[in-house]
C-alpha cells in the first residue's frame, strides 16, 4: 500500500471544490451525484478526509474530465510532486 501524505488529499480536495463550483453545483447536489454525504464531501474538500480512487473516478466523470486532471489540475508543481501517483 502506498503511503500518501495528507498534503496530497488537501490539494486534490481543493481541486474537487473548484470543479464543483465550476459545474455550478451545491455541495448537496455534488455529494448526491457521488453517492456520499455532504459532510464527507466537505471534509474531502478541506483535506480532512481521504477518499478512494473510485470516488476520484466519479468526480472526473461528473466533471467530464480525466482523473489525472482532477489530481493535477494542470499544475506542473503538482505533477512533479505527485508524478508516481495514478488514479
Amino acid at each position: 500500500m502506498v503511503n500518501v501524505d495528507m498534503d496530497f488529499y488537501k490539494e486534490v480536495g481543493q481541486n474537487i471544490f473548484f470543479l464543483r463550483k465550476k459545474k455550478g453545483m451545491t455541495r448537496e447536489q455534488f455529494s448526491e451525484a457521488l453517492d456520499i454525504s455532504p459532510k464527507y464531501l466537505y471534509e474531502i474538500e478541506k483535506g480532512k478526509k481521504r477518499f478512494s480512487a473510485e470516488l476520484l473516478v466519479k468526480v472526473a466523470e461528473i466533471s467530464s474530465i480525466s482523473c489525472d486532471y482532477v489530481v493535477y489540475m494542470g499544475s506542473s508543481s503538482n505533477t512533479q510532486n505527485h508524478q508516481d501517483r495514478i488514479c
